[in-house]
């Protein structure tokens, strides 16, 4: 085997080694991943609408753009916010009534455009008393929900409690 002077290895090694040191070298990416950016910016806050205990339980959400560009958020259905009803306390993870089930949400997709700084406030359908308390969940004190669906995924918020009463 033959061998280079060192002179000639000292040419070719300080190239190599910058070409090297380049490709290691970190960048910073300058465009957000797309997987966590679509939400980022958007506020959501929600809403209970006091009224008696006969009145049909009612909830909004506002939706808040505050990024300095426009977003369009889009939404697989014409029910943006939909409500859920959990215990008061603790006990369950899980929803003890869901509007879904009740709600028609057939239609096309929904997309809802908001300009940099701008909100949108949704309100949802309200529910009676009895279609909450449809034999499976008994009267009495209940933490409120509002759940959205916007681009593909779930954002839960809470919308305040409520005293569920049979009449």
């Amino acid at each position: 085997m033959a061998r280079l002077p060192l002179a000639s290895l000292r040419w070719i090694a300080g190239p190599a080694l910058a070409v090297l040191m380049t490709g290691c070298a970190s960048t910073s990416p300058t465009v957000e991943s797309s997987e966590a950016a679509p939400l980022r910016g958007i506020d959501f806050r929600g809403e209970r609408i006091e009224g008696s205990a006969t009145d049909p339980v009612r909830a909004f959400v506002t939706i808040a753009n505050r990024r300095s560009t426009p977003v369009t958020l889009s939404f697989p259905d014409p029910c943006v916010a939909l409500l859920r009803v959990y215990e008061e306390r603790g006990g369950r993870l899980a929803p003890v009534w869901d509007q879904a089930t009740a709600a028609d949400c057939t239609g096309e997709p929904v997309a809802m455009g908001l300009a940099p700084g701008a909100e949108h406030r949704v309100e949802i359908a309200p529910a009676t008393m009895e279609t909450i308390l449809d034999g499976s969940v008994p009267p009495g004190r209940y933490r409120l929900t509002a759940y959205l669906r916007p681009e593909s995924r779930i954002i839960e918020i809470e919308v305040g409690e409520v005293e569920l009463t049979s009449r």
